[in-house]
């Protein structure tokens, strides 16, 4: 079963727990944003004085579903961690739907590929193309093929996931807080 049939708003994850001298996970509540990814909720049985948790009540992980005897179980395997480009392209798709012919110029700086590969593989952004939304691998190959012109109609969409995290991953508002600071 993958983690897009089990979709509830709380659920219960298990979060690895460091130095414990063997592998043991906390059970405790998350809430899911859909694509894989929840968020670690504060729940009252969280003592950081008793055991170190990998990732801390409001990190937004990638979860995964595993066997434990006959269940089946949601673990965090990952933090959600943005580069500051990311974020900044996040940004820039949350505010429209953009043709990518439009900023095709920008595409081809390595370093704003980069982040829009990265934003795909997390399935934060899409492509679509002439109204249908482009697998991983198409929408990979669309960012690195240098766009000659408007047709076929490639279009930026940020996934729903996506904007769910760009409203409420912590690291996202720290990136503009930040931001705004150096600005004044």
């Amino acid at each position: 079963m993958d983690s897009s049939e089990k979709t509830s708003t709380n659920l219960t994850i298990y979060i690895p727990l460091k130095n414990e001298g063997v592998e043991v996970f906390r059970p405790t509540e998350a809430m899911a944003f859909g694509d894989g990814y929840y968020t670690v909720l504060p729940t009252p049985h969280y003592d950081p004085a008793d055991e170190e948790w990998q990732f801390l009540p409001d990190t937004i992980v990638k979860g995964e579903w595993r066997k434990n005897g006959s269940n089946e179980c949601l673990y965090a395997v990952e933090k959600l961690v943005l580069s500051p480009e990311e974020i900044e392209w996040l940004s820039f798709a949350e505010e429209y739907e953009y043709e990518l012919w439009g900023i095709r110029k920008h595409l081809e700086e390595p370093q704003n590929q980069e982040a829009f590969i990265g934003l795909l593989k997390k399935r934060l952004i899409r492509i679509r193309k002439d109204g249908v939304m482009l697998n991983e691998t198409e929408a990979i190959q669309a960012i690195e093929t240098t766009l000659t012109g408007p047709q076929p109609k490639l279009e930026l969409v940020i996934s729903p996931s996506g904007r769910l995290i760009y409203f409420q991953d912590p690291q996202v508002t720290r990136y503009f807080e930040d931001k705004s600071k150096k600005g004044s």
